[in-house]
């Protein structure tokens, strides 16, 4: 096989696999102060851009979407400039994970925008050491089947989660509602956003 044609494949599969998916979907972030006092959190609003001319739908960030125990991940990086061992502290969860409801599906008309205010931490000591902090938002909907947007506490999540396991069957409630949410699913496009930066001083 010439070179050539191994170049083109894998241009191809890089395609497929989703390094192009984020095309005419954009995502940045602005913050409501730049300059904090210490302890105080820095508000962040996330705006995710529908450059396209089709309406999307896109899926609200849910409890566990911050720590990444499920889809879509939404979540920031901080680093403190001029200390590299700077770190946030890992977020607090319940181990309950809320279930996935309609009202989670948001729909985004062509070039409309999706935006909602969030607090990068909501550890008031990860904002205690005086400084420049480096800000950089993350969303991603990756995921391409519909049970790692779910609960594993609920049913039917668990029924997704283990899609191996013939004895278990959906309920006609179940049916009913994997019929709605995976029309709606197919209107997410699978993205992996990062926004651009934005700097914060504490003083």
């Amino acid at each position: 096989m010439s070179r050539k044609i191994c170049m083109f494949i894998c241009t191809c599969l890089l395609y497929i696999s989703g390094f192009a998916q984020n095309k005419g979907v954009e995502c940045t972030i602005k913050a409501l102060k730049t300059v904090i006092k210490q302890g105080e959190l820095p508000e962040i609003e996330a705006i995710i851009h529908n450059k396209t001319d089709t309406t999307i739908y896109l899926i609200e960030p849910l409890a566990g979407s911050f720590d990444k125990a499920r889809y879509p991940y939404a979540y920031f990086t901080v680093e403190l400039v001029d200390d590299s061992t700077y770190h946030l502290t890992e977020p607090y969860r319940c181990g309950h994970l809320d279930e996935i409801t309609l009202k989670h599906f948001i729909k985004v008309l062509p070039d409309s925008l999706f935006s909602e205010l969030y607090y990068p931490s909501i550890d008031f000591s990860d904002f205690k050491i005086k400084g420049i902090y480096k800000i950089q938002y993350h969303y991603s909907t990756q995921a391409s089947y519909l049970s790692a947007y779910m609960s594993p506490e609920n049913s039917l999540g668990y029924f997704f989660a283990d899609s191996k396991n013939s004895k278990r069957h959906l309920t006609k409630s179940e049916r009913k509602k994997y019929k709605i949410f995976s029309k709606l699913f197919k209107k997410v496009p699978r993205l992996n956003l990062s926004s651009n930066f934005v700097f914060i001083t504490v003083e």
